[in-house]
């Protein structure tokens, strides 16, 4: 945006002379926003590292000296998929239905993550998590500058749960977690988070919007799109659309839709595919331009006509690399 290259209004609205009006930079915003419920267990978990000085100095002696123990495992130990049952569904709405419909018949509904460390916090003991991320959220947030100084933090929207699809789906995933949680045949008490006393949709829905958090797997902020596509901002050879000529964006931005479970392989994937589509010349444009920001913040840029010297092929796989984050 700090560029010229975004929602035109908002453009004008901070002097930036405007390049391409593309109201898509920005919005499409799509995450998978995710809590969870947690319970006291009769075996020992990683929770321990919180709440037992001993327990974790000895954990941290074990890994240094063996590289065993609790500390070389992730926290959150497993992950599993669940795909609603049509008993389940039937307690949806029909316009809640209908709206998931739409993605494919094989995506599930909800992603759950087992956590040994259970919550984070101090209470003694044992303890376990159960999370629980949207698969198939339908809210769109969006991301936006309120300077034109990139050192400045952009705006951001997440606008989770702001559709009661996503809302049903939420609550029914709780539901499902508890009666998951049940089965493990460890839990040694009642459940301590949201706490047994939250039973009703609108408790837990209230609870939900209180500990969502993100997944940080956003996508959608530069969609890939046909030309006509009004949110559209790149063409499915990630080339910059509105007259601009030369300039791609290859990441998850790119991404129309966030595809259930984690997106790094999906991310790799197409930073390969075009960066030997770049390198090899196919579906590439006559001229291009590299730019970055220095240390200093000033922008460095250089435009050829031709992609032909190794020394620019070096910089576009630098590049590359270095860009995994979205910029705007």
């Amino acid at each position: 945006m700090v560029s010229g290259i975004g929602p035109e209004d908002k453009l004008q609205s901070l002097g930036i002379p405007v390049i391409a009006a593309l109201s898509g930079v920005g919005a499409n915003f799509s995450d998978q926003p995710g809590f969870g419920i947690g319970y006291p267990v009769n075996v020992s978990k990683q929770h321990q590292l919180y709440s037992n000085a001993t327990y974790a100095a000895e954990a941290q002696e074990t890994f240094v000296q063996n590289q065993t123990g609790p500390l070389t495992a992730f926290g959150s130990n497993y992950i599993a998929w669940e795909h609603f049952p049509e008993s389940t569904y039937a307690n949806l709405s029909s316009a809640a239905r209908a709206e998931l419909s739409n993605f494919p018949a094989d995506w599930p509904d909800i992603q759950y993550i087992l956590s040994g460390v259970g919550i984070v916090s101090n209470m003694t003991g044992n303890y376990i998590a159960v999370g629980v991320n949207l698969m198939k959220a339908t809210s769109r947030g969006c991301l936006t500058i309120n300077s034109t100084d990139t050192a400045v933090n952009p705006v951001v929207d997440v606008n989770w749960l702001a559709t009661s699809t996503d809302q049903q789906v939420a609550v029914t995933g709780v539901r499902r977690a508890r009666v998951f949680a049940d089965s493990f045949g460890v839990i040694s008490g009642p459940e301590v988070l949201p706490g047994p006393s939250v039973q009703s949709y609108a408790d837990i829905l209230a609870y939900i919007k209180e500990a969502a958090g993100p997944s940080h797997h956003v996508v959608g902020t530069c969609k890939m799109g046909k030309p006509q596509d009004p949110g559209a901002v790149v063409d499915t050879q990630c080339r910059v659309l509105g007259g601009i000529f030369g300039l791609r964006v290859v990441d998850a931005s790119t991404m129309p839709l966030l595809p259930p479970g984690q997106p790094m392989a999906t991310v790799y994937m197409l930073a390969e595919k075009f960066a030997v589509n770049i390198l090899s010349g196919s579906s590439m444009e006559t001229a291009y331009c590299i730019g970055y920001f220095t240390p200093g913040g000033s922008l460095w840029s250089r435009t050829r006509t031709a992609l032909v010297s190794s020394h620019d092929k070096i910089m576009l796989l630098l590049l590359l690399l270095l860009f995994q984050q979205e910029v705007v």
